[in-house]
Parts: C-alpha cells; sequence; structure tokens
C-alpha cells in the first residue's frame, strides 16, 4: 500500500446492514463506499452509496483513507484489517467507531486490550463487550433455555437501575457495545428505556437488545424509539403459528408481526431508522425445511428487516457445565441434520475455536451483579465475584477470573470450567 499524496479524503464504512442508515446522521463528513465481508452485498448499493469486498481497502492510500466501523464485532474488524496488510498505526489513528469518536476513552481502552488479550492474567484494560442480564425473568417457556424450563438454580430477579448506572459510569466509555439481555425478556424490565437512555447519553457505546416480543405495549414501543436504542433482535422460528409455536412455547405468532408492523409505522412517523431490527430465525430440525425459511425470510424482508439465520444449542444451561454428548442424548431431537454447529455422527461441535478472549474482551453480568465466565453457563457456582459488591475492576482482576485467563492462554487442560471447552470440544 502506497502513502503519499494531498488530494482528499477517502472515507469508507465497514458494515452495510440497516444500523448504517441509522448512523449516517452521526458523521461529520460523507463515505465514499462502503464494504462488507458478506459476498452478497458487494455490487449492490446503501443509502446510494456502493458495498464493495474489503480487498478493495487494499488499493487505497493509507494517508488519505478513513475508515468508519458500523458493524458491532470491532475487535474481529481489526483483525481483518490485520490480514489486509494493515498496520496497528493505521488502526489506532485512522479507524472510527462513529458513536465512540467523542468518547476517547474507547481508543485508549482498545490499545491496552490488544497488548494484553490472551497475554495477561492481570489486565489494565476493560472489557469492550457489556453484556448486562437486566433480568432472569421471561414469559415463555422454551424447552431448551433454563428460564423455560423453571431451573431454580439461578434466582428470579431484575437489576436496579443504580446497580446499573454505577457500573456504567464506571466502565460504560471504555465499551463499544452494551447488550441487555441474556436469559430473560428485556421488556418485563421496567427500567428497560431509562437504561438504554443512560448509556446514550453517557456513553460511545451501541446499545442492543433481544426479544421474543410477544408483550409489548403501544406506549412501550413509541418509547422504545425515543430511547435510542442501536439494534433488536427479534426471536421468531417460523413463518406461521404452527410452526412457532413448536419452540417458542407460549407465544403467539400473529401478535408478534402485529407489533413489528405497528414499530415500524412509529419509527415511519418519527422519521428515524433507530433501531435497526434483525428476524432471527434459530433452525430446529421442526423448523428446517427450505420453503420454511424462504417464507419467513419473505416476511422478514418485506417489513425492512435483517433476516439472519441461527443455531440452536442443546440445553442451553448445562451443554459446557454437563458435556456435549450426554446433552445429546436428552435433547438431541431438536437439532436440524441440515444446519446446526454439531456433528451429530461424532457428538461433537463442528465448528471449534483456535482460542478465547471472552475474559479480556467480555463482562457477563446477571441480575445481582455476579461475574459470569460467559453466556453459556447458568450455574451462580462459576461466578467469578460480585461487582455490585465490590468495584468491577477488583473483580476484574481477582483470582476467579485470573484463574480463567491462565487456562485459556495456552488452553491447559484442568479442573477449571474454562477447561471444559476444550474437553468437550469447543476449542481446539
Amino acid at each position: 500500500m502506497s502513502r503519499p499524496c494531498d488530494h482528499d479524503k477517502v472515507r469508507v464504512g465497514w458494515g452495510a446492514g440497516l444500523i448504517l442508515g441509522a448512523e449516517l446522521s452521526t458523521l461529520r463528513d460523507p463515505l465514499d463506499y462502503v464494504v462488507d465481508s458478506d459476498a452478497e452485498k458487494w455490487g449492490t448499493e446503501v443509502y446510494g452509496l456502493p458495498v464493495k469486498a474489503p480487498e478493495t481497502l487494499k488499493g487505497e492510500n493509507t494517508e488519505t483513507l478513513e475508515l468508519h466501523i458500523f458493524a458491532s464485532r470491532w475487535p474481529a474488524i481489526c483483525d481483518a484489517l490485520r490480514g489486509l496488510g494493515f498496520d496497528e498505526e493505521f488502526i489506532a489513528e485512522k479507524v472510527v467507531k462513529p458513536d465512540t469518536a467523542d468518547f476517547p476513552e474507547f481508543l485508549v481502552n482498545y490499545r491496552a486490550l490488544q497488548l494484553e488479550s490472551l497475554k495477561s492474567i492481570q489486565v489494565q484494560s476493560r472489557p469492550l463487550s457489556l453484556n448486562f442480564d437486566i433480568t432472569n425473568v421471561c414469559n415463555l417457556k422454551c424447552p431448551l433455555c433454563p428460564t423455560g424450563q423453571g431451573d431454580r438454580r439461578y434466582p428470579r430477579g431484575r437489576m436496579s437501575f443504580d446497580n446499573f448506572r454505577r457500573i456504567i459510569d464506571e466502565i460504560g466509555r471504555t465499551a463499544s457495545d452494551v447488550y441487555l439481555f441474556n436469559w430473560g425478556e428485556a421488556f418485563l424490565h421496567p427500567d428497560l428505556f431509562r437504561m438504554i437512555r443512560y448509556v446514550k447519553q453517557n456513553t460511545g457505546s451501541r446499545v442492543t437488545i433481544s426479544s421474543n416480543f410477544n408483550i409489548v405495549t403501544d406506549e412501550q414501543l413509541a418509547d422504545l424509539v425515543d430511547s435510542g436504542l442501536d439494534f433488536l433482535s427479534l426471536s421468531i422460528d417460523g413463518s406461521s403459528q404452527e410452526v412457532y409455536g413448536k419452540y417458542r412455547v407460549g407465544g403467539d405468532f400473529a401478535q408478534v408481526m402485529a407489533h413489528i408492523d405497528r414499530l415500524q409505522q412509529i419509527k415511519a412517523d418519527k422519521g428515524v431508522a433507530r433501531p435497526a431490527i434483525e428476524w432471527c430465525y434459530l433452525v430446529h430440525a421442526y423448523n428446517d425445511a427450505p420453503e420454511e425459511i424462504e417464507r419467513a425470510r419473505t416476511m422478514a424482508e418485506a417489513r425492512g428487516l435483517l433476516f439472519a439465520l441461527g443455531t440452536i444449542h442443546v440445553d442451553m444451561g448445562r451443554e459446557i457445565e454437563e458435556g456435549l454428548e450426554s446433552q445429546l442424548a436428552v435433547d438431541g431431537h431438536w437439532i436440524s441434520p441440515h444446519f446446526s454447529a454439531y456433528d451429530l455422527e461424532k457428538k461433537e461441535r463442528a465448528v471449534k475455536k483456535t482460542h478465547c478472549r471472552i475474559p479480556w474482551e467480555i463482562a457477563y453480568i446477571n441480575w445481582d451483579g455476579e461475574l459470569a465466565p460467559c453466556c453459556g453457563l447458568y450455574d451462580p457456582k462459576y461466578s467469578f465475584g460480585n461487582i455490585f459488591r465490590s468495584s468491577f475492576a477488583e473483580v476484574w482482576n481477582g483470582p476467579g477470573i485470573q484463574a480463567a485467563r491462565d487456562v485459556l492462554i495456552d488452553n491447559k487442560e484442568t479442573e477449571h470450567i474454562c477447561s471444559r471447552c476444550r474437553q468437550g470440544g469447543y476449542i481446539v
């Protein structure tokens, strides 16, 4: 890549989803084009901007190139840039996440994390992603979810706004993303919109929630749009009540569609693009017919939604803890033989990771302040410590999480729960 020239800057966006339209207004200067890792988008246009392959960036002068990241996978995109030949100086100085532009703490933290992730058990950096399970209460009875099963190993409750605010005040400005869900239904929390607004007013983080979208009112939908939420992921696994209801037990498909249509109308009336909305279709053995998936895709696109296919897990609260083979023996009938993350013949994960960065880059915070090792461990006995009873900094460098980092730096085989992923075939 060449480095010279005195002509105008070339401004490029990374990420061609609907979220781009929602964030274009935050830019001081217009973009020239967009790149995206999804080859299906190449050659198309988004809001009048051509979408190209990331390799296109290799032809630009690094002195004049400025890259704005709209996708939420900041670390993965920076890794992709390194793979394209861009150096750390370019990434530090020319890669911008629009909403973090007014918060220099984010970039300082990101640089520190790059030096420490997968290298140090004691760190100065803070996580890029904050995942708050603001409540583990839900209105549905999904059979593979511990909440839906009525699993009482974790007591039911809701995070207080004061505790939430304290953590955001402590580490919110160093994060790129805040998620307000894990084991429960976000719309059941009375302070949901207050939490979203607090993050948007005090940090540069993008805010995402996931919902089954069965129990929202018109007032809540209006509040949702006004709150500044960036991204809404909706769990809809079918194109009819018959198929949808097989897994989303207690859900009403027609009601969900009505809520989506109403939300889109409110956005149109207010002239806003946020939140971008995703129809997330988890594929299982009872909804994997190609025609069913295509009907759902058509319905999503007709409503202006992104459409994403995901793979369903066996018991989400026990898969890591008790081992995949035993859980497949119980729940294997749910797994689609055509679309899954498992090799059903070998009874192991088909897709394996070479490493895990979670204890450096992601904080999973349960409603009561317990810091969980990851989103897949439900039992509170695995907690790294409680960030409501201590400062986040103390727990983030406490003995529990340091032991996890020690295991993961070189994938040691030990009795630690974080070693279980390698023993269970998740990490190679």
